[in-house]
C-alpha cells in the first residue's frame, strides 16, 4: 500500500477492516519518519521534558493535545512530539502558546495523521530549527 492508498483508504474505506486499517496507519507512520528523517522514540516520562532534554523521571503526562502521541529523534537526539488527539480545547491552545514562547515550534493542522486521518488533529511540537539544523 502506498501513502496515497492509504489515505484513500481513510477518506473511503471500511474502518472497521481492522488490518486494512492497522497498514494504512504504518504506512502513513512511516511516511513521517521518511520526511522527517526521524525515529520514534519509545522513552517514557514527560514529553515536553523528554523533548528539552531533561530528565523526565517515569511521571507520566496528561496533556490532551499528546492523545495517541508519540516521540520522533532525529541523529538521536529529540526532535518532535506528536498528538493526535480527537479535539482540543482552550487551555491546549494555551500551553502550545506557551511552548512557542519557550523557543518550541507547534503545528496544529487536520492532517498528516496516521491515527485517523480526517477525524483528529496533528499536533506538532518540534525542537528549535536552530537545534534541528546544529552540527553536531
Amino acid at each position: 500500500m502506498t501513502p496515497d492508498e492509504a489515505r484513500e483508504f481513510f477518506r473511503t474505506g471500511d474502518l472497521k477492516d481492522n488490518s486494512k486499517h492497522e497498514e494504512a496507519s504504518t504506512v502513513l507512520k512511516k511516511e513521517f519518519a521518511r520526511m522527517e528523517g526521524a525515529k520514534e522514540s519509545h522513552a517514557r516520562g514527560d514529553p515536553i521534558l523528554w523533548l528539552l532534554g531533561k530528565r523526565t523521571g517515569d511521571v507520566p503526562s496528561h496533556r490532551r493535545w499528546y492523545d495517541h502521541g508519540t516521540r520522533w529523534t532525529k541523529d538521536g537526539k529529540p526532535l518532535c512530539l506528536v498528538g493526535q488527539p480527537y479535539g482540543i480545547v482552550t487551555d491546549d491552545v494555551v500551553e502550545l502558546a506557551e511552548l512557542r514562547e519557550q523557543g518550541l515550534e507547534t503545528l496544529i493542522d487536520v492532517g498528516p495523521s496516521w491515527h485517523f486521518p480526517g477525524r483528529v488533529l496533528t499536533v506538532r511540537v518540534f525542537v528549535p530549527r536552530t537545534l534541528r539544523s546544529a552540527e553536531p
